[in-house]
């Protein structure tokens, strides 16, 4: 499922409040996003081997996780009932 609607196991702070790893159509949404553009060392994504954020980077998987609309609109009945979207309210 690539962490697509997953829920975090144990990522703490790094959870930054978001609800899934990947939230289709929505990388402001998405734990993967906030951990790779954070450089704060409880959160940040990879752990080791970096002190700066890849802009770059950080961009192209916020594009992949914003073309994911397509999918959760496809897939949406399969979705919700693997794990409901949170209300965005």
């Amino acid at each position: 499922h690539l962490g697509v609607c997953k829920p975090p196991i144990a990522a703490g702070r790094g959870s930054g409040g978001h609800t899934y790893g990947v939230t289709p159509g929505a990388p402001e949404e998405s734990i993967l996003l906030f951990r790779m553009r954070s450089d704060a060392p409880d959160i940040m994504m990879p752990e080791l081997g970096r002190s700066l954020v890849h802009e770059e980077g950080a961009a192209l998987v916020e594009a992949w996780i914003r073309s994911l609309v397509e999918l959760a609109d496809a897939q949406a009945p399969q979705l919700a009932q693997i794990a409901p979207r949170p209300d965005p309210r």
